[in-house]
């Protein structure tokens, strides 16, 4: 499927960029949000419209050097039965980044989660390299609200 900007919103205080699919937010993106009063969000879409994921940025704190950004991540990719046997014991979830790196600006991950768990449940979040096979932590004791977890993040 081709990336296609499904709708930008610029309206109060907040510029809201639907995407198809993931993809790199390019820094020439970043670079003129700079030092604007507004929030920058990235929201993926599932394939029935709703948020899957979200990358929200406050354009106050984008850096002077911006980098462009690998939108794309994916949860639970457990490459063998060890690890899946510690996410299910520990209530635990994996996340994996494709930006490598720190970010343009911190952020806030806003992660659907309903279709997993109910609301109030606590999760702890590692991510997850798979061409090392390395888990770390990442954080812990998120609360599902609204079946997403949200969490800050400045480098992944």
């Amino acid at each position: 499927m081709k990336q296609a900007v499904l709708e930008k919103n610029l309206n109060k205080g907040k510029t809201n960029i639907r995407l198809s699919q993931p993809d790199v937010a390019s820094q020439e993106i970043f670079n003129s949000a700079k030092n604007v009063d507004k929030q920058l969000t990235f929201r993926i879409l599932n394939e029935n419209g709703s948020t899957k994921y979200a990358w929200i940025f406050n354009n106050k704190e984008i850096r002077e050097r911006t980098i462009d950004v690998n939108l794309a991540l994916s949860l639970d990719a457990e490459p063998d039965p060890v690890l899946a046997q510690f996410f299910e014991q520990e209530n635990a979830i994996a996340i994996t980044f494709r930006h490598r790196g720190s970010l343009p600006a911190p952020a806030t991950i806003k992660l659907y989660v309903g279709d997993r768990y109910k609301d109030g449940t606590v999760l702890n979040l590692y991510s997850y390299d798979a061409a090392s096979r390395a888990i770390a932590d990442f954080a812990t004791d998120l609360v599902v609200s609204g079946g997403y977890l949200e969490f800050p993040i400045e480098h992944c």
